[in-house]
């Protein structure tokens, strides 16, 4: 007896031991291209080497290595994520039988017969998949990052392609209202969508501001100005921030005599997000099939920007979110989602270019745009629809709504924002919550009340 409770002992140490993800992220990062493997060409019958054309070629990639699989074996852990790769994987698991598969093709409608024993493989990757994301925009520098950047890792055309499989599977099949935001986001960063200007923008003006504030510190004139620029583009956004980055081009001359190039780089992204116009989202809502928000887009072209006609929209947005799984044809959800990103997104821009916001149409469509873009699972959204009936009534509620928005927002990523937490060198993983939302409705509506 005291041996077999010796054996128990030394089995649950050695489990607790290798039970250790930090050390196992580690040594992921120390294989040579980090989480993947070798660059190989997907056939549908079989893999080839990087530079053949297999038979049924459907994708180059990389998939992930060993260590790579040590993460999701033993944490439910996805790194090296790709959509050619991961849509490739859930097939491999579901249809076919075994993960590791690699001698048959992909079969969409056989996946769709098995999401519900697929889906919750296919959420808890894109969990990880958005906090890796923030991972390597956040450590740049990173091996984590350097092996997104090798050369071979997947084609564009490729991940395009697998992008829209993957969403179109995805959004048909999901089952929680905490599903989707992770999908929202990762669209937001993906493919089908090309909507992360200002996650973008302000990822790199914290490198900019942190960088020379480190060289010259805090209290020198040139990093005192990237300072207030930091904080216009992160907490108070507008377009006269464009002009001010200008300026301090102009009157620093060295910053790109230098080599510097993020400032430059800002600006040409937020001219991006500013010039999205209504005849760039009618253009995208003709080619999604979605005539209330062509219609919706063809009204602010004849009548203007007001809040009356962002209402409207944002609530034929709304509709469109609500509906998507079960309404939406399987082949037009991923372009429906990137049209759901793009309309939220015009939406906040023209909110906060309001110099006030004094109506209530106005409140009534950024909580439209909340839960369209899943901060609010849909009861939470009908109950405050109610209570947004008059401008006061709208800005007394929208701190409560900020408050459960941001609780969904933690409960959409319960379990993986620890894990990630837990790997980080320095903690920077645990402004995700705080910077997310800031590259959102969320932040809009903060900033409204404060108009």
């Amino acid at each position: 007896m005291q041996m077999f409770c010796l054996l128990l002992s030394l089995i649950f140490t050695a489990n607790a031991a290798s039970a250790d993800l930090p050390s196992d992220f580690q040594s992921m990062l120390e294989q040579r291209k980090g989480p993947f493997g070798l660059n190989v060409s997907q056939g549908s019958q079989g893999q080839a080497s990087y530079e053949a054309s297999p038979k049924g070629h459907l994708f180059t990639s990389a998939f992930r290595n060993d260590q790579a699989r040590v993460l999701i074996d033993q944490y439910g852990m996805y790194t090296g994520n790709l959509f050619t790769t991961n849509y490739y994987e859930l097939n491999s698991e579901f249809v076919f039988g075994n993960a590791l598969s690699t001698n048959h093709g992909i079969d969409n409608a056989a996946l769709m017969a098995v999401a519900s024993a697929a889906m919750p493989r296919a959420v808890q990757m894109v969990k990880s998949w958005v906090l890796e994301k923030y991972y390597v925009e956040i450590y740049p520098d990173s091996k984590l990052a350097r092996s997104f950047a090798l050369r071979g890792i997947s084609g564009t055309e490729f991940e395009i392609k697998f992008a829209a499989y993957f969403f179109n599977f995805y959004i048909s099949s999901i089952n929680d209202d905490y599903q989707y935001l992770p999908a929202f986001l990762l669209a937001k960063e993906s493919p089908i969508s090309d909507s992360s200007e200002l996650s973008e923008s302000r990822n790199l003006i914290t490198q900019v501001y942190d960088f020379f504030s480190s060289i010259y510190g805090s209290n020198d004139a040139r990093v005192l100005e990237m300072y207030k620029i930091r904080n216009i583009i992160h907490n108070q956004l507008s377009e006269d921030v464009i002009g001010r980055i200008e300026r301090f081009l102009r009157e620093n001359p060295w910053y790109e005599k230098d080599g510097h190039d993020y400032l430059p780089r800002i600006t040409v992204l937020l001219r991006r997000y500013y010039n999205f116009t209504p005849e760039n989202l009618k253009s995208l809502a003709k080619a999604s099939g979605a005539a209330s928000v062509e219609a919706a887009a063809q009204n602010i072209i004849e009548q203007g920007i007001t809040a009356e006609t962002l209402l409207n929209l944002s609530q034929v947005t709304a509709d469109l979110k609500s509906n998507i799984s079960t309404n939406v044809a399987w082949e037009k959800k991923a372009s429906t989602l990137a049209l759901i990103t793009k309309s939220c997104q015009f939406i906040n821009k023209e909110i906060n270019r309001m110099s006030t916001v004094t109506s209530v149409a106005a409140y009534q469509a950024m909580l439209n745009t909340i839960y369209s873009e899943g901060f609010l699972i849909q009861d939470n959204w009908l109950y405050y629809q109610s209570e947004f009936s008059s401008l006061e009534k709208a800005k007394a509620t929208m701190p409560e709504v900020i408050e459960v928005a941001t609780m969904t927002l933690q409960e959409a990523f319960t379990g993986s924002l620890e894990q990630w937490i837990s790997i980080a060198p320095d903690g920077k993983l645990e402004m995700f919550i705080d910077n997310t939302i800031k590259s959102s409705s969320l932040n809009t509506a903060a900033l409204s009340l404060t108009k």
